[in-house]
């Protein structure tokens, strides 16, 4: 089964209509791909937004050379969770320290 499926620059996450195990698949994809995390490279940004009905949640990352990459998730599998009263907190808290900003619409 492939967890991450890649096209035209954008990463979608299958196989999981859990909310945390999403998230973690999405850092797993940035170790295999970038290596480990503040040591090959940091988190520095992240949107959430939805376009045409899917969800998708863009990280920025800076790697080890100053060079920044920008990920960007198609998490429609996973979030919003089913759980309403989860989901709205989601929106209303970052998921990740430091990380910034929702959009609703692009």
């Amino acid at each position: 089964m492939n967890i991450f499926e890649e096209k035209d620059g954008i990463v979608k996450i299958t196989g999981t209509e859990d909310h945390e195990l999403g998230i973690l698949l999405e850092y797993v994809y940035l170790q295999l791909k970038f290596g480990i995390r503040n040591r090959d490279w940091q988190f520095t940004s992240q949107l959430l937004f939805k376009k045409e009905n899917e969800w998708f949640d863009q990280l920025e990352i800076m790697l080890k050379d100053g060079k920044t990459e920008n990920i960007i998730f198609n998490i429609s599998d996973f979030f919003p969770s089913r759980n309403k009263e989860r989901t709205s907190n989601l929106l209303l808290e970052p998921a990740i320290p430091g990380s910034w900003g929702y959009k609703n619409e692009l």
